[in-house]
C-alpha cells in the first residue's frame, strides 16, 4: 500500500518511529495530567486545558521571531530534548516532595509552547524527505497515522500501566518518548543538511515578520487563504464536540456507564485510522474537494449521533464522523506543502494554528452559556451545520472555479 511506501526510506523511517512513541507518550501525559491536576486543584482543572491552548496560540504568533531563523530538522531536535527535560520535572518534584499546581502549570506552558515550534518544523521537513507528490501524499498520511494509532493504543496502555506503575511516572514515561523522537531526528542529519541561513530583518520589522508573514502567505494563495480561515470555525465546532459535546451527552444518556465514553473515543480512532490507511493509499487529485466533502461528511456523522436511540448505533455514527478527520488533515496539509517554498510552509502552518487555537478559545469560553441555552443534543447539531455549511461553501466554490 502506498501509505507504508516511506517506510522504505530510511530517515522516513526513523522519524516516523520517533513519532509514534511521542505520540503514545504524549496520550500517557494528556491522562496524567488531568488526574494530577483535578487530584491538587479540583474543579478549577480546567483552566489546565486553557492555560495549554493559550500558550500554544501566544507561542504560535510570535514563535516565528525565533524559528524562522533556524534549521527545521535542528528546531525539532532540541524541542524534543527541551520537551523531554520539562516534562520530567514533574516526577522528579515528586520525589523530592517540591511538586505543587504551579510545577504543573510551568510544564504545561512550556510543552504546550514547544508545539508552535515543532509541527510547523516537522510539516517543514517532509517535502524535503519526499522528493515526489505520490512519496509526500503518503508520508503525510503516514505521520498522521501516528496519532490516530496512538489514540486507540492510548486507553489500553493507561489500563495496563494503572496496574503496574504510579501514574506519576506516566510522565516520565513521556518524557523517554520525547528523548527517542530526538534521538531519530538526529538520524536525519545525513538527509536533512542545515539549511541555508535566511536573509532575516531586524527590530520591529522582524516581529512584524513573524506575526503576520504566515497570514500575509496564505492571502497570496486565496484558496489557501480560504481554507484556514474557515478551518479555525469548522475545528472548533470539531473540537467542542468532540470530546466535549459528546462526553456531557454520554453522561447524560448512560450515567452509569463511565466506559462507554472510552468505547466511543475507540470507535472515533478506528475510524479515522482507516481512513487515513485508505486515503494514504489512493491518488487524489483535488485535495480542496476531498477537504470540502470531509467536513460534510462529519457534520453528517455528528448529527446522526447526537439522536440514534442506542449505543451501537452511536459508535456506528462516531466512526463514520471520523472518516472526515484524515481527509480535511491529509488534504490541507498537502495542499499547503505544493502551494509554497519549503521556507514558506513553517509560516503558514504557523497562522494556521493561530487561527485554529484563537477560534478555539473562544468556543472554550462560550460553551457552558450554550450548553445552558440548548441541550447537548442541539448544541451538537448547531455545531455539525457549521461543518456541513461550510463544506457545501467550499465545494460551491470550487466547483464555480471561484477557488
Amino acid at each position: 500500500m502506498r501509505i507504508f511506501a516511506p517506510l522504505k526510506n530510511r530517515s522516513l523511517a526513523y522519524l516516523w518511529g520517533g513519532q509514534v512513541f511521542s505520540s503514545i507518550g504524549d496520550e500517557l501525559y494528556a491522562v496524567a495530567l488531568v488526574w494530577l491536576s483535578v487530584s491538587m486543584i479540583g474543579k478549577n482543572a480546567g483552566y489546565i486545558v486553557a492555560v495549554q491552548a493559550a500558550s500554544i496560540l501566544v507561542f504560535s504568533i510570535c514563535g516565528g521571531i525565533w524559528a524562522d531563523k533556524w534549521d527545521h530538522r535542528r528546531t525539532m531536535f532540541f524541542v524534543d530534548l527541551l520537551r523531554g527535560f520539562t516534562v520530567l520535572l514533574i516526577p522528579l518534584a515528586s520525589l523530592t516532595g517540591m511538586l505543587s499546581a504551579s510545577v504543573i502549570i510551568f510544564v504545561t506552558i512550556v510543552a504546550s509552547s514547544c508545539r508552535a515550534f515543532f509541527d510547523p518544523a516537522l510539516r517543514a521537513c517532509l517535502p524535503r524527505l519526499a522528493k515526489t507528490p505520490e512519496l509526500l501524499q503518503g508520508s503525510n498520511a503516514l505521520m498522521e497515522t501516528t496519532s490516530r494509532v496512538a489514540k486507540i493504543l492510548g486507553p489500553g496502555l493507561v489500563g495496563i500501566l494503572n496496574q503496574t506503575i504510579p501514574v506519576i511516572h506516566y510522565f516520565t514515561i513521556d518524557s523517554l518518548s520525547f528523548f527517542l523522537s530526538a534521538f531519530s531526528i538526529h538520524k536525519l542529519k545525513k538527509d536533512l543538511p542545515d539549511e541555508a541561513p535566511m536573509q532575516q530583518t531586524q527590530g520591529w520589522s522582524a516581529i512584524k515578520e513573524a506575526i503576520v508573514g504566515g497570514y500575509n502567505l496564505s492571502r497570496s494563495n486565496p484558496l489557501i487563504h480560504f481554507i484556514i480561515l474557515t478551518d479555525a470555525i469548522v475545528n472548533s465546532a470539531w473540537l467542542f464536540i468532540f470530546p466535549l459535546a459528546i462526553g456531557l451527552l454520554i453522561h447524560e444518556k448512560m450515567p452509569e456507564e463511565i466506559s462507554a465514553l472510552s468505547l466511543l473515543v475507540g470507535a472515533y480512532g478506528v475510524g479515522n485510522l482507516i481512513s487515513n490507511i485508505v486515503l494514504g493509499s489512493i491518488t487524489i487529485h483535488r485535495f480542496e474537494r476531498c477537504l470540502f466533502l470531509g467536513r460534510i461528511v462529519a457534520g453528517i456523522g455528528f448529527i446522526f449521533l447526537a439522536y440514534v436511540p442506542n449505543f451501537t448505533a452511536m459508535m456506528a455514527a462516531a466512526a463514520f464522523a471520523a472518516i472526515a478527520g484524515p481527509m480535511a488533515d491529509l488534504a490541507k496539509l498537502t495542499l499547503i506543502q505544493n502551494a509554497y517554498p519549503t521556507r514558506d510552509i513553517a509560516k503558514v502552518y504557523r497562522f494556521n494554528m493561530v487561527a485554529a487555537y484563537l477560534v478555539f478559545l473562544i468556543s472554550l469560553l462560550i460553551s457552558p452559556k450554550l450548553f445552558s441555552l440548548i441541550s447537548v443534543s442541539s448544541s451538537i447539531s448547531a455545531a455539525a451545520l457549521i461543518m456541513i455549511s461550510f463544506g457545501i461553501l467550499g465545494l460551491f466554490l470550487s466547483f464555480t472555479k471561484r477557488l
